[in-house]
């Protein structure tokens, strides 16, 4: 188990990702998986992605993600590989809920939610 420092996502389009961005000092290419608690003793597995723009030693969160877990810019989090088992740990089906990130940029135009689902499915089918 690692301490390692929350920081933000080096850049905008790594934050949409919905990875966590690590540096390759931190962590091995092999690993694709890590699980952070927090400071109430709360796990998250999360997919990572690495980038030299996070220095060694932290971890580059988006702000869905640091407001999820709980967790502050330079804050101390412990930080774990996490390798889960195939046959045991799948994700069978989910219910997604669709939001505005912004409240004041809502719309009374409805959601295309076949383009949604599709667009889901190809930016995180590696998830």
């Amino acid at each position: 188990m690692f301490v390692m420092r929350v920081a933000k996502c080096p850049n905008e389009e790594l934050s949409f990702t919905n990875c966590v961005i690590v540096n390759e000092n931190d962590f091995p290419l092999k690993v694709k998986y890590i699980q952070v608690t927090n400071d109430q003793a709360k796990h998250f597995i999360y997919t990572i992605r690495h980038d030299r723009g996070v220095k060694p030693g932290h971890i580059g969160f988006n702000a869905i993600h640091r407001k999820q877990a709980m967790l502050s810019l330079d804050q101390e989090i412990r930080v774990e590989p996490y390798v889960h088992d195939p046959h045991r740990q799948l994700i069978g089906s989910m219910i997604l809920e669709a939001d505005f990130l912004q409240k004041k940029s809502t719309t009374n135009e409805p959601y295309n939610t076949d383009q949604m689902a599709m667009t889901f499915m190809e930016q995180f089918a590696k998830h």
